[in-house]
């Protein structure tokens, strides 16, 4: 009947779409063994986590001790940005080290950032030998299949013991140099503090979501207060589970390990009159980086511009493995090694089409659309001059600046 027909239609399709990604997958690269002397990486990612929070970074941020224990024995860098202020495509490009560019409007589709065409990092290192594993935060669960391509083990971070999974699976008998992943969630929402103002507020909700509960209740100005609070303990509590991390690996004479902590992206605290991420204001896209590696000597702060994209490029010529295909991104190695160059270049960044924008150190451009807007509207562009307005809070209006229009330029022959 009608029914069974439709049933075997959708089948159909089905079959054919699993079939397409299947072919344009990379075929499977046999694994090789390590190549003698790789280290083993891992690579701790805080969801939300703003530069501006570690004390590494700014003195002025809250007490994170644990990362500022490995901070001390890296480099850290200030100038660090994120690709998108969104998870799904910040993550992508991260994994991937390429522009995860979105479709026209924002997707929860894991397959519209995670091409399969495209080798992830951790394909790539599994190919070469080593072992993976990635503990995802709560909020990846859903996408986790297309995320989690190339981890030969897939867990989840709970809020409760974020390390404990990464230190049961460290117990393991697999000797060989291993590629860890630590993802977690629990910034986007105040897990803990903000005092009476979040009394009886359901604490799994974002950060906008909440304010907008209790500051007609609280005051605007008491609100914010509340809310940067619960992130600044937020990240406290996060930051012991570090230390727990860190502990962890040199009891189990893994001391040696690379260890770099990054964020997908940040979030606004108010600055632009919300506390939401998903932005490309530099609230949302200015993320710490820290690289430690025990075999280098490369030690303090380095203010050059930096990218996220840039990890997996990295990671892969310290480990010794071959990237096939190449990357947007460019290995740090210059930087951590103090032999040859890296030359800065302008970061562009993303939503998705209606979001995009670039920066350097002189201009910030944003080109903004409406969503659902017919083609030949005109869009809205945002200029900011760094130097005077580093926050972003001071929109150039009028003309567009002289100085700032190849930029401008650069960023619509971009996207």
């Amino acid at each position: 009947d009608a029914a069974v027909r439709r049933l075997l239609a959708v089948a159909i399709v089905l079959v054919a779409v699993a079939a397409f990604v299947v072919l344009r997958r990379p075929a499977p690269v046999p694994a090789a063994p390590p190549p003698a002397g790789a280290p083993s990486f891992l690579v701790i990612v805080p969801d939300t986590l703003r530069a501006d929070r570690v004390g590494a970074v700014n003195a002025r941020g809250p007490v994170t001790p644990n990362l500022d224990r490995l901070a001390a024995r890296g480099l850290t860098f200030t100038e660090a940005w994120s690709q998108s202020g969104w998870t799904l495509p910040a993550l992508a490009s991260l994994l991937t080290g390429r522009f995860a560019l979105a479709p026209e409007e924002a997707s929860s589709q894991a397959l519209d950032f995670m091409r399969p065409d495209l080798p992830t990092l951790a394909e790539t290192l599994r190919g070469g030998g080593y072992r993976t594993a990635v503990f995802w935060g709560e909020s990846i669960s859903g996408v986790a299949p297309e995320f989690s391509r190339g981890f030969d083990t897939v867990d989840r971070a709970t809020t409760d013991a974020y390390e404990a999974p990464l230190l049961a699976w460290l117990d393991g008998a697999d000797r060989r140099p291993f590629f860890a992943l630590v993802h977690n969630i629990d910034l986007q929402f105040p897990v803990v503090g903000g005092g009476a103002a979040l009394d009886g507020v359901d604490r799994k909700q974002g950060l906008d979501t909440i304010y907008g509960q209790i500051a007609p209740r609280v005051g605007t100005g008491t609100a914010a207060t509340a809310l940067r609070d619960a992130y600044d303990a937020t990240l406290t509590r996060y930051d012991a589970a570090i230390g727990r991390m860190l502990d962890g690996l040199e009891s189990r004479g893994l001391g040696d390990t690379v260890v770099i902590l990054t964020s997908n992206h940040g979030v606004d605290l108010g600055e632009h009159g919300d506390f939401r991420h998903g932005t490309v204001y530099g609230s949302c896209l200015h993320v710490p980086l820290i690289v430690a590696d025990p075999a280098r000597d490369r030690r303090g702060t380095n203010g050059t511009i930096v990218q996220t994209v840039d990890l997996a490029p990295t990671i892969l010529e310290r480990a010794g493995v071959r990237a096939e295909t190449a990357f947007a991104g460019r290995t740090l190695g210059p930087l951590l090694t103090g032999v040859g160059t890296y030359e800065e270049r302008d970061v562009y960044s993303f939503v998705n089409r209606n979001a995009i924008s670039v920066r350097n150190r002189t201009w910030k451009v944003a080109r903004l659309r409406r969503p659902g807007a017919p083609a030949d509207e005109a869009p809205l562009w945002q200029v900011f001059h760094l130097p005077s307005d580093p926050q972003e809070l001071n929109e150039i209006h009028g003309n567009f600046p002289p100085d700032a229009r190849p930029i401008g330029q650069r960023l619509e022959a971009w996207w």
